[in-house]
């Protein structure tokens, strides 16, 4: 599996890399016009990311607009739908009201900030990403 963690804060990011690393692979970036960028090189070197752990709230271009240049940028690809990026966006109490958008923009999932281990797991188990059980067992 290959992870993008979008978040402002270093913290919020290394705690998501420690987290997903044993998954697959985690690549970070920092703000929204880091992760266009990275999402639209991934794609275009037919190595795309399964799953983008994204902030809603970013001083420059916020995680709402990012999701929609996700978006974009796969039908553009002519990506199948049932082929997207998975994408669960993170947001603390100040932002919940953009939850929403979040939604109706394609995320597919939420979580809300400070992120505990065993929910962001079940989340992506839920996304069919990983079995915890085949972890669990091995």
């Amino acid at each position: 599996m290959r992870v993008l963690i979008v978040d402002e804060f270093f913290v919020s990011r290394a705690l998501l890399v420690r987290s997903l690393s044993a998954y697959g692979e985690c690549h970070e970036a920092e703000d929204g016009i880091e992760a266009i960028s990275a999402f639209e090189e991934a794609s275009g070197e037919k190595d795309p990311y399964d799953l983008v752990f994204l902030d809603i709230m970013f001083p420059r271009l916020d995680g709402l607009r990012v999701l929609a240049r996700i978006r974009d940028v796969e039908n553009r690809l002519g990506v199948n739908p049932a082929d997207r990026v998975k994408v669960i966006m993170t947001f603390n109490l100040e932002s919940l009201d953009c939850v929403e958008e979040a939604i109706e923009e394609g995320c597919d999932a939420y979580l809300k900030k400070p992120i505990h281990k065993l929910a962001l797991l079940h989340e992506i188990e839920k996304l069919g990403l990983i079995s915890l059980e085949e972890t669990a067992n091995n």
